[in-house]
C-alpha cells in the first residue's frame, strides 16, 4: 500500500489525488459552496451577529480548508515528507535537561513544549533550505552534511537565525 493510499484509507485525505500538475479545481467540498472565504461570507451576513468565538471558529474552518487543499495537491513524495514531519518531535526529557543546564533553574512543561516546537520548525527550515541547495547543485538525494552546512550558512546570511555569531550578541 502506498503512502497516498494509506493516508486515504486512514481518513487523513478524503479523496484520491490525480498526478496532474494542474491546480485541483475539480474538487469541491460541501463547505465550499461559494468561492468567497468563509469569514468573508459570514461578514457579509452582518458582523454584529458574530461573536469572537464564532469568528475564531470560522477562521479555524477556513484554515483547515486551506490545509486540506494544500495536502491534496501534494505528490506522493511530498505527502510522505509532510507526514513524517507531522509525526516527528524532539524528546521532551532531552529538551528539558538541556534548558535546565543552560538556564540553571527548573523549566515548566509548557516552556519545554514550546521550545520543542520552535526547534522542530527551525530544523524544518534548515532541511527545506538544504533541499534547495541540493537541487541548486543538481545533485540527487539524500541530503548530505555539506548541503546542511550551506543551508545554515544561507539562513544566517538572510538573518533568519536570531543572535547567531553573524549578528553579534543579543544586547
Amino acid at each position: 500500500m502506498s503512502a497516498q493510499q494509506h493516508a486515504v484509507s486512514s481518513g487523513k485525505i478524503n479523496r484520491k489525488r490525480t498526478h496532474s500538475s494542474t491546480s485541483d479545481s475539480s474538487f469541491k467540498s460541501p463547505n465550499e459552496a461559494s468561492k468567497k472565504p468563509i469569514l468573508e461570507r459570514a461578514q457579509s451576513v452582518g458582523e454584529d451577529g458574530l461573536t469572537a468565538k464564532k469568528k475564531k471558529e470560522l477562521l479555524d474552518a477556513e484554515e483547515r480548508l486551506r490545509m486540506h487543499r494544500l495536502v491534496t495537491s501534494f505528490s506522493d513524495d511530498q505527502l510522505n515528507r509532510y507526514e513524517m514531519y507531522r509525526r516527528s518531535s524532539f524528546p521532551k526529557a532531552s529538551i528539558k535537561r538541556l534548558m535546565q543546564n543552560i538556564a540553571g533553574c527548573s523549566v515548566s512543561q509548557n516552556v519545554v513544549i514550546a521550545m520543542s516546537g520552535v526547534a522542530k520548525v527551525y530544523v524544518g527550515e534548515i532541511m527545506e533550505q538544504a533541499l534547495d541547495v541540493m537541487e541548486g547543485l543538481g545533485e540527487q538525494p539524500p541530503v548530505k552534511p555539506r548541503h546542511i552546512r550551506e543551508a545554515v550558512r544561507r539562513l544566517k546570511a538572510q538573518k533568519t537565525v536570531p543572535y547567531s555569531s553573524a549578528h553579534g550578541p543579543p544586547f
